[in-house]
């Protein structure tokens, strides 16, 4: 559910990961525990539009849309460290 080139946005730089094996090497970076907690938590509900650049949970820690293929994919990951709630 990747699209690549990925953009990754965390402490302050970007980064591009341009296959899925790079993911996979990233991954634990990339999605953190506190990443995975709050996707677990989104609301359906709670997923917007945001123009035309797609589809945003929480803050804009994910980003994603549906492609002409019809598949729906991430092309964003902000990372943001969350404090404990």
């Amino acid at each position: 559910m990747i699209s690549y080139p990925l953009l990754v946005s965390k402490d302050n730089s970007r980064r591009r990961i341009r296959s899925e094996k790079e993911f996979l090497d990233e991954y634990t970076r990339i999605f953190t525990p506190q990443l995975k907690v709050l996707s677990l938590k989104q609301s359906p509900q709670c997923v917007s539009r945001v123009g035309a650049q797609g589809f945003t949970i929480s803050r804009g820690e994910i980003w994603f849309d549906i492609y002409p293929s019809g598949e729906v994919k991430i092309f964003t990951i902000t990372p943001v460290v969350m404090p404990d709630e």
